[in-house]
């Protein structure tokens, strides 16, 4: 979670390629993902991210996060997967309008 938040506080990302950290990054193309224990791969992506100020900008970051990671949307994938299971019997889009 922890690149999650980074992104959506504005902050790029560089993160080694494993399967809990690759998806976030794919979803949002607001980080840069290297091969594990590769330092010319993390030279490279730091480098990259000096270099393209525009792409990585706090202010394009964010508006990207908030594109991808909104909370309703988050909220209704739940809802309805967890419905579609038989997991739950109430929407977690109601409970988060109680809130």
């Amino acid at each position: 979670m922890a690149q999650v938040e980074a992104i959506i506080s504005g902050t790029p990302v560089i993160a080694t390629d494993l399967p809990g950290i690759r998806i976030p990054l794919n979803l949002s193309k607001m980080g840069i993902i290297v091969k594990p224990k590769n330092s010319s791969q993390i030279k490279s992506a730091i480098l990259k991210i000096l270099k393209n100020k525009q792409k990585y900008s706090n202010k394009q970051l964010i508006n990207n996060a908030k594109q991808i990671f909104d909370v309703q949307k988050t909220f209704n994938f739940y809802d309805a997967t967890l419905i579609s299971t038989g997991a739950v019997a109430t929407s977690l889009a109601q409970q988060s309008n109680d809130l």
